[in-house]
């Protein structure tokens, strides 16, 4: 039996958001948006699993300072760092392979595409 991923997006920018809720909700694929990584560690379960997207520039808490507070829990979360202004290189080098980095924009084939590569 195949259980349907859950999908936590974390971004500043309310477009973002409004783009994960309405793909992602045709395709009846649950998912739960947060304008902050604090937001998000408030609401956060250790017991969650599924796809977290993060913006990596945030105002007070950075994406990056995010993965490592859930590495630091010990989370089971598949995680994607979204960014349209970093080095990608350079950010997939910090990231040692504990996050997928996807660069902004991006067209909702290449989401469907991540998903379909990576479940």
């Amino acid at each position: 039996m195949t259980t349907t991923p859950q999908v936590f997006v974390v971004d500043d920018e309310e477009s973002i958001l409004d783009a994960f809720r309405i793909l992602l909700r045709l395709q009846q694929i649950p998912v739960h948006t947060f304008t902050s990584a604090q937001e998000f560690l408030e609401a956060y379960r250790d017991h969650w699993q599924g796809w977290l997207f993060t913006d990596i520039q945030m105002q007070t808490m950075s994406g990056l300072a995010l993965v490592e507070e859930l590495q630091r829990r010990g989370s089971a979360l598949s995680i994607v760092v979204m960014t349209a202004n970093e080095n990608i290189e350079a950010l997939r080098v910090v990231l040692k392979g504990t996050a997928i980095v996807l660069e902004k924009p991006f067209s909702a084939d290449a989401l469907r595409q991540l998903f379909r590569t990576c479940s």
